[in-house]
């Protein structure tokens, strides 16, 4: 926040130091947590906020009622956002959570896992059990 905060400084001259307590200016210090809804931002935005920062959260989907609901994606949505806080720092803890727990084999190779074979035939070995009956799915997820 803006105001001034009590700083410790050493003064050094040949011969002597000492420790010194000055009051210095404090800039205006304003940060939006991007994420701020998930488990990594939540414990982001609690930290700045215990430091003395003024932290603005966002959200996409849980975001109400304590952090703003922003769709990143949308260019005119983050700069109102930015503009309207006159956020100073950002880090971007946002990311698209995956659909489905499901395991796509296809994916593997941008992963760069190059024999796709071997790891299908591991696969399918571990999942034995359930690949002849279908409802393991409804116990699993359900």
């Amino acid at each position: 926040m803006v105001g001034r905060e009590k700083e410790l400084s050493i003064h050094f001259v040949p011969g002597s130091c000492r420790l010194v307590e000055e009051e210095v200016n404090i800039p205006n210090r304003r940060v939006l947590v991007t994420g701020a809804t998930g488990l990594l931002g939540r414990a982001v935005h609690k930290e700045f906020q215990q430091n003395n920062w003024h932290a603005v959260g966002c959200g996409f989907r849980r975001a109400r009622p304590k952090f703003e609901q922003v769709n990143l994606l949308d260019s005119n949505a983050v700069h109102h956002i930015i503009h309207d806080f006159q956020i100073t720092d950002s880090p971007v803890l946002g990311a698209q959570r995956p659909r489905n727990a499901q395991l796509d084999c296809s994916k593997l190779e941008t992963l760069g896992i190059g024999q796709r074979t071997p790891f299908r035939i591991g696969i399918k070995e571990s999942l034995w059990p359930f690949l002849i009956d279908k409802r393991w799915r409804q116990t699993v997820f359900h």
